[in-house]
């Protein structure tokens, strides 16, 4: 019972959340890996596109802690694992938001 009343008495550090945009570089690579994956069909291709809409608005309109552009798979990959493990430099290994036209997913 000691043990149970010590354990609440811990402070627990606050969170701190990394608001995180994974973008693509353009609006027609997105379509076009979509597409080129074979394993979509038309209705699911535009319900992820719709998807997609609504994240890249939210992208332009609010911002993000850090945006990585996924046009380098290896590039991407090094820069998740350096902000969600925390690595030294993470604060600063994003990349800058590319102009994505949101009409080009009608």
């Amino acid at each position: 019972m000691l043990q149970l009343r010590a354990k609440a008495h811990l402070q627990t550090p606050p969170l701190e959340p990394v608001f995180l945009f994974l973008s693509p570089p353009d609006v027609p690579t997105l379509r076009k890996r979509l597409a080129g994956r074979g394993t979509e069909t038309e209705e699911s291709i535009r319900k992820r596109l719709d998807a997609a809409r609504a994240e890249i608005k939210y992208a332009l309109e609010t911002g993000h802690d850090i945006v990585i552009v996924n046009d380098d798979v290896e590039v991407s990959k090094a820069q998740l694992e350096k902000v969600a493990l925390g690595l030294e430099g993470w604060e600063t290994c994003g990349d800058k938001l590319p102009a994505l036209d949101v009409s080009q997913l009608d």
